[in-house]
């Protein structure tokens, strides 16, 4: 086997373009899916056009190696796994090709979602939004033919599947759109397909599908009473058996203008089919239907869900509707709570604009509720596809339910009541061997029950492992007809062999995933991830993983990681760190804290990813660029000793460059002017007032970055704080930063950095004053990393249960009225960016940036700068950092000439990289509120007292109340700027951002003095 794989990749690296990988820990990342089942494959293929698809299939074809083609891996059939080679779609085909007035054509890696958001800006979209719409790709979808909830209104995928390219089993790449019958292994495959319709026509007119939307087998559809095949419809839904899509071309539909809900509580899950069924005439585009104990699940998901869903009902109905105008769609739901309500214990309507958010949400907690049990009995996805006509669905219920009740289980119902399609999941732990021992009994005799019905076992979900052995039951009399197809297209079976068509009766049915228990903490935590990867949405709204959106590999999503982790035990001791695949998996997690709250299961999966990485550092070291980089507080500390020497090697594009080869650290990143100031904040003569009637004392903490780089940051949180009569505390020596050298594993040094300031932090907490960080990094390691740091010491509840963020910290006086509201208009409007340690605690923004007058305070909400702490800084990283980035860098484009603020340091460079101007704190955004408003100064002859007091640093400096700025011939502003920031460069941001007047009107940079003139300087209200 390793002389097969080595020859596979020496043969394919020629004309293979894309990455190919046999190593233990890619094959382990490709061994699961969203489903319950597991399969290690031979390789992993990540190819990056149509022509290293075919020749991957081409590869496996003449040495008969199976090939199963892999979305986002996101189905829960078990679809895209497999024994051979993994052909991974969504790393590099995920292109826009071309965007008609009715029609897409798109590469098939291209997750559903992104599509979407692309067509919204045509105003346009594609329509069917099946379960996993967030996650799910292009290709994987159509190969699915996964309908999703609102089938009723908009069908199934493959009625909007226009034409498309196919690999076949030889390598052979044909268009359906073309005349390709005369061509090669095509003209075979039609010809036979054409015969075996000839020899069964009568069976196949007769035979209709069972069910409206029958997903069971192929779908064989003639196009007229010619006969003739329609290739579209028997390719959707086949499940890479037939052939690997390379290229879709979709039919797309308008959006809606408006979209009406409501939700309605019934005592019972009968009550709430049968008014789902009276309503049917109303054509909803949605009418889903669930029981209590999904109910139970999806309360948990929420606040909302919590709060709209009372104990007191044990069935919900949603219905909603899709229409041009918000007149119509409301008709359609009054009239639906005019016929209903009476039957109802209560009715939610979800029909004006500003409910429609609250709708979106609530649809997608629901979804996750099913995933939200990583431990323990849960829902599992075995009997889940299943659908009969509406009039038998509540006998068919009954049914179901005694079936349950006789092999002594639970269930999960979730019913769209409009099509009769029934999602049942068990509720059994997967782990316990006598739950695992019900499961194929209880799968018989649903599947069983569906069939008899003369409903079908596959309607929105696909076939995969999951059904392929109630297939033939299924199918019947066509079921012959199905294996000829399979035979025609694959005669070798290595197409995704052992779905739909069982060809090989060896093949094990059910590779159940192991249910070993690890005695290891960490692992058994992996061990919970049940794959369902809503941790690989790309979606900027949920920001779940910005690694996985810059990498887009299956080894930066949390998944993978959590995949990677349980693979160890079965990898051999001497491969677990030496390949390049294990390095990158172990390394891609940015500490960004998203996971740990955007995880269905609640799996700590930055924390066990820092403790991987701790472990690797312990035995292999750091790199020189993570040494260097981690030692961030020496490097600055020394820099504002010696600070134009520092800024003009920061600036300098050759210095940047010889740092970026010494040191790792990316040349693109360009520093703002006089970034290292004279005097850090630690060194500078504070005094601390002494506060009349105190309300609190608190431990603050600037942190590293405020202290050398940004230290007017420290002195706005001082005076925002002592306005409103909060004792500040400050640590001296400073304490520093240490989340820079523990994310990166260096848990020795970030310990011996510190470990002498523990003290201080503990009298602090023990003393019960609040420890107030400015950094948000800084809050996330003293709250949740403390632990990890000094696992000897005790009390660090207390440190932990007393540290804030800044911000955090000014909401909660903010919302206890304690903080002064008596602000003043800032100049200009607000546009904010929420750093990720803020969001994964699920904080709100500042709360005050909206009581500013003439602000306008907008949320960017646009994702992850890209930056994480010291991850973008890198070269190595600074193309994944821009892909992270890309969204938030068109939002911060689109808010062009507003002040951008955020709490981060990092996220406030990676601001400064595309305006150019520096970013805010909202703190010192507040001190500036605060502050009375000042008039215009004259510069050029003598400053009046307002302005001396606005320049109060500016007056200390130059020592003299008359300013004379030399003009020769020729002079700008520009030129007295420039001037002004070369005599004070400490001042230079305040210089930067004022503005300048000619005779009390404002002028440009390139205004020409002339004698006479009387020019003032207009510095921003902040003052600085």
């Amino acid at each position: 086997m390793e002389g097969l794989l080595k020859a596979l990749k020496q043969d394919l690296r020629r004309q293979f373009r894309g990455e190919i990988s046999s190593e233990s820990t890619s094959c382990a990342l490709y061994s699961t899916d969203s489903s319950p089942f597991e399969i290690l494959p031979l390789a992993v293929a990540c190819p990056t056009s149509e022509s290293d698809l075919q020749q991957i299939v081409s590869y496996a074809s003449s040495h008969a190696l199976p090939v199963v083609a892999r979305g986002a891996g996101t189905g829960l059939s078990g679809e895209s796994l497999g024994s051979g080679i993994i052909v991974d779609c969504s790393r590099h085909l995920r292109e826009v090709l071309e965007i008609g007035a009715d029609f897409v054509r798109v590469q098939p890696g291209l997750l559903l979602a992104d599509l979407n958001r692309i067509l919204s800006k045509h105003d346009r979209r594609i329509a069917p939004t099946p379960f996993n719409y967030e996650t799910c790709t292009v290709g994987g979808w159509m190969a699915v033919n996964s309908s999703g909830p609102n089938c009723l209104a908009h069908g199934m995928p493959r009625e909007h599947l226009q034409s498309a390219r196919l690999i076949l089993d030889t390598g052979e790449c044909i268009s359906l759109a073309e005349d390709n019958s005369m061509v090669g292994r095509w003209k075979l495959v039609r010809e036979q397909l054409q015969q075996l319709v000839q020899n069964h026509a009568e069976v196949i007119r007769n035979r209709a599908p069972s069910h409206p939307f029958d997903n069971a087998g192929y779908g064989l559809r003639l196009r007229s009473a010619s006969e003739e095949i329609d290739y579209t419809v028997m390719l959707a839904g086949s499940e890479g058996t037939l052939g690997l899509f390379s290229e879709l071309t979709l039919r797309t539909s308008p959006l809606p203008n408006r979209v009406a809900a409501v939700l309605f509580g019934f005592a019972n899950l009968g009550q709430a089919c049968s008014a789902a069924r009276d309503f049917i005439p109303g054509m909803p585009s949605l009418a889903t239907v669930y029981d209590r104990r999904a109910l139970t699940l999806i309360r948990k998901t929420s606040e909302d869900w919590d709060r709209i869903l009372t104990t007191d009902c044990e069935g919900i109905l949603i219905l909603e509707w899709e229409q041009s105008s918000l007149a119509e769609a409301s008709e359609n739901a009054r009239d639906a709570i005019a016929r209903i309500q009476n039957r109802a214990k209560w009715v939610y309507p979800l029909i004006e604009t500003d409910s429609q958010a609250l709708y979106l949400r609530l649809r997608h907690s629901a979804r996750r509720g099913f995933h939200s049990l990583s431990r323990g009995p849960r829902p599992l996805p075995f009997t889940n596809d299943l659908a009969v006509a509406i009039d038998q669905l509540p006998e068919f219920l009954n049914q179901a339910e005694s079936i349950l009740r006789e092999l002594d289980c639970t269930a999960t119902y979730q019913i769209q009541a409009a099509t009769g399609q029934v999602d049942i999941r068990p509720i059994f732990d997967f782990k316990n061997d006598e739950d695992r021992a019900k499961l194929w009994p209880l799968a018989e005799q649903l599947n069983s029950l569906a069939i008899e019905f003369g409903g079908t076992i596959c309607s929105q979900y696909g076939t995969g492992l999951t059904r392929t052995p109630w297939i033939e039951k299924q199918l019947g009399e066509m079921f012959p007809i199905h294996q000829e197809i399979k035979r025609i297209f694959d005669p070798r079976d290595q197409l995704n062999p052992g779905k739909i068509i069982r060809v090989d009766p060896n093949r094990p049915a059910w590779p159940l995933r192991s249910n070993r228990s690890s005695t290891r903490i960490e692992l058994a935590q992996a061990e919970n991830c049940h794959g369902c990867a809503d941790c690989k949405s790309t979606g900027v709204e949920e920001r779940t993983c910005p690694a996985h959106r810059g990498w887009r590999t299956e080894g930066s999503s949390p998944r993978g990681m959590m995949n990677y982790l349980r693979s160890l035990p079965e990898i051999p001791e001497e491969k677990k760190t030496e390949s390049d695949e294990a390095r990158e998996v172990a390394s891609a997690c940015v500490q960004c804290m998203q996971c740990r709250t955007g995880c269905s299961a609640e799996i700590d999966i930055p924390g066990l990813m820092l403790g991987s990485r701790i472990a690797s550092v312990a035995e292999e070291g750091l790199s020189w660029p993570q040494w260097w980089i981690s030692r961030s507080e020496r490097w600055l500390r020394w820099g504002t000793r010696i600070p134009r020497l520092s800024n003009l090697i920061a600036r300098g594009s050759l210095t940047r460059r010889l740092l970026q080869g010494l040191t790792g650290l990316s040349r693109q990143i360009r520093a703002p002017r006089e970034i290292f100031r004279t005097v850090p904040f630690h060194r500078r003569k504070k005094k601390l007032a002494n506060i009349a009637n105190e309300k609190q004392t608190i431990l603050l903490l600037p942190g590293t970055s405020v202290n050398y780089l940004h230290p007017q940051i420290a002195e706005a949180a001082l005076e925002v704080l002592n306005l409103n009569q909060i004792r500040v505390e400050l640590a001296d020596p400073p304490i520093p930063s240490v989340a820079g050298a523990l994310f990166l594993g260096d848990l020795a040094y970030a310990q011996r950095m510190l470990q002498k300031h523990l003290p201080r932090l503990m009298e602090a907490a023990r003393a019960g004053y609040p420890i107030v960080c400015i950094e948000p990094a800084d809050a996330t390691v003293l709250k949740n990393y403390l632990g990890l740091l000094f696992p000897e010491e005790s009390d660090l509840n207390k440190i932990r249960g007393t540290t804030w963020e800044l911000t955090d910290y000014l909401n909660s006086l903010y919302r206890s009225g304690n903080l002064k509201k008596d602000f003043q208009a800032v100049n200009g409007q607000i546009a904010y960016h929420t750093p990720c340690h803020r969001k994964s605690k699920l904080t709100s923004d500042p709360l005050w940036l909206r009581d500013i007058p003439e602000a306008n305070a907008t949320n960017l909400n646009a994702g992850c700068t890209g930056l994480a702490i010291q991850f973008g800084l890198m070269k190595r990283n600074r193309s994944a950092a821009k892909n992270i980035g890309k969204s938030l860098e068109e939002a911060v484009f689109a808010a062009k000439g507003q002040i951008t603020t955020s709490e981060c340091s990092a996220c406030r460079l990676q601001l400064y990289q595309w305006t150019a101007s520096s970013a805010r704190h909202p703190v010192e955004l507040l001190a500036s509120a605060y502050r009375k408003p000042q008039k215009f100064g004259t510069l050029l002859v003598k400053a009046d007292q307002s302005t001396l007091q606005l320049f109060a640093r500016f007056r200390e400096e130059a020592k003299t109340d008359f300013l004379l700025v030399p003009t020769p011939p020729g002079s700008t502003i520009a030129h007295i700027r420039s001037f002004l920031r070369e005599r004070w460069p400490t001042l230079t941001p305040l210089i930067q951002h004022s503005k300048f007047a000619a005779n009390n009107e404002f002028v440009t940079e390139e205004y020409a003095i002339r004698s006479g003139d009387e020019l003032s300087i207009i510095p921003p209200v902040s003052g600085g």
